[in-house]
């Protein structure tokens, strides 16, 4: 009975240590699986929504990366701000401070920072008639670079979605290098 109970013993806790690694493991996996999805969507997401502000893009795949509330309620995206302007060039930069989420959580925030460089001209269509007498061109407005924490959401069927965009602090401005 003796090495019975030893036997025993010593099994149950070689089965402990192996569920331990096990759990491990798969906390570990699945973190990493969160994190890969999430880095994806806020790097593409944002530079979509940028590419969008800008008119670069038509916006229909903003959805993929944005919730309807948000797209609704955001102010840049609604603005049109560079409609009056051809953008001949720009520059974007994401740069993500931190990001985490636990494979239990449904909710994630991120902090990133975002700079655009610009340029481009107004649109003879929207010049007014003393603009269109000058020889100087209007010069796009420059981007305003912020630091950002994004709220991150995951959905039903387990894909990750950007639901808010809260501004922490505004950054300088960024300038062209010289060539």
């Amino acid at each position: 009975m003796k090495y019975l109970l030893r036997f025993l013993s010593y099994i149950a806790k070689k089965a402990a240590v192996l569920i331990l690694i096990i759990g491990l493991c798969a906390t570990a996996f699945i973190s990493a699986m969160n994190l890969s999805n999430m880095f994806i969507l806020v790097n593409d997401g944002m530079e979509m929504r940028a590419n969008y502000v800008l008119g670069k893009n038509d916006g229909a795949e903003l959805y993929k990366f944005f919730s309807s509330d948000f797209l609704y309620r955001d102010e840049l995206i609604n603005s049109g701000s560079y409609t009056p302007y051809k953008i001949s060039g720009s520059s974007y930069t994401l740069s993500i401070n931190s990001m985490w989420a636990w494979p239990w959580q449904t909710t994630a925030t991120a902090v990133v920072e975002e700079k655009v460089i610009l340029e481009g001209y107004m649109k003879v269509e929207y010049q007014t008639p003393e603009q269109l007498a000058s020889p100087d061109k209007i010069p796009a407005p420059a981007w305003e670079n912020k630091k950002y924490e994004l709220t991150i959401r995951k959905q039903i069927d387990g894909s990750w979605i950007i639901t808010a965009l809260d501004t922490v602090e505004d950054l300088p401005m960024a300038t062209p290098r010289p060539n």
